[in-house]
């Protein structure tokens, strides 16, 4: 835990990461330790980023997500649509955006760069690729929450997508399901969608969706829903080979370009859109579970038991955590 931030904002990053940085610039130079008896020389580097979108944005000093070209590993023109295009928009590159940082401000933004950010004087540190398309916003509480919104928001009713009317069937095939110890919490009715943690909305795409939409969802939209499962799960195996990898690119752009037919393109959401860019990801830092932020919201849980009461809670939970 290199901060805790309190007040009424969001941080500012110079002033949160600054003291993170330097530590990482020094620490990179390397220093001695005993290892089995003989003295090695260490080197600490930062080699990836895992946070939510609007975090990324901050850190990386950019436009945010929804705004033009926000996407944080293309040049996808972006706004509240990121609708497919007929030809793919170019790849950002750490040399790119380096380029576009030193030529973009706050007021005059560079393709979507408004300046440098402190990511940049990491050494090693691909400020592109180096950040990750976290799946745990971006696929379980992104693209699966906004799935479940479309089909049974009752703002929907006229479209062919729309399963509200069937939510009772629905529930009854919900709550028969027996999850094994593995998947944490029981199913829970659909009425209670807006209130699922992360880990249920793991447990519906990955899980519960298949079984329990199935014989309700009609077809076109069941298939291009399995899409998304198998894209995703195939990104979270244990251990990936390269098909897999070519298998799970595959099926997540034909999700994304459907995504547009079946529901219009004004549903084409960033949380979609990011659906292009895990697999490359995944090819450079392995499994998505591996890079995710499950754990780190976990402990942000863990933290809120570190103090009690409202005042000097930064410093109770400083001392607890040094304790602890």
């Amino acid at each position: 835990m290199p901060a805790l931030w309190f007040g009424f904002s969001k941080p500012n990053m110079s002033t949160l990461l600054t003291p993170f940085t330097e530590d990482l610039q020094q620490l990179s130079t390397g220093f001695s330790c005993m290892k089995g008896g003989n003295e090695v020389n260490v080197r600490v580097f930062a080699a990836a980023c895992s946070v939510d979108a609007a975090a990324r944005s901050a850190v990386r000093n950019c436009k945010n997500f929804n705004g033009f070209q926000g996407c944080s590993w293309c040049y996808h023109r972006g706004g509240k649509s990121y609708e497919f295009l007929d030809t793919a928009p170019e790849r950002r590159t750490a040399r790119k955006h380096v380029a576009d940082a030193i030529k973009g401000t706050l007021t005059a933004p560079r393709k979507g760069v408004t300046g440098p950010c402190l990511a940049m004087t990491l050494p090693c540190f691909d400020v592109v690729d180096g950040f990750i398309p976290d799946y745990q916003h971006s696929a379980c509480l992104g693209v699966m929450r906004q799935l479940l919104k479309l089909w049974f928001k009752s703002k929907h009713h006229k479209c062919d997508w729309y399963i509200g009317t069937r939510k009772e069937e629905l529930n009854s095939l919900m709550l028969a399901i027996t999850p094994p110890t593995e998947i944490t919490g029981t199913p829970r009715k659909f009425e209670d969608m807006l209130y699922w943690k992360a880990s249920e909305m793991r447990a519906m795409l990955l899980f519960y969706g298949y079984v329990v939409l199935k014989p309700v969802l009609p077809l076109v939209y069941f298939k291009h829903f399995t899409l998304f499962c198998y894209g995703v799960y195939l990104l979270l195996k244990a251990e990936i080979a390269q098909h897999d990898i070519r298998e799970a690119r595959t099926l997540l752009e034909k999700f994304v370009v459907q995504m547009g037919v079946l529901y219009t393109a004004r549903n084409v959401s960033y949380n979609v859109h990011q659906l292009f860019h895990p697999a490359d990801s995944v090819e450079t830092w392995g499994p998505l579970w591996a890079t995710s932020c499950f754990p780190f919201e976990g402990r942000n849980a863990v933290l809120l038991g570190y103090f009690s009461g409202t005042q000097h809670v930064g410093e109770q939970i400083a001392r607890t955590f040094v304790w602890w």
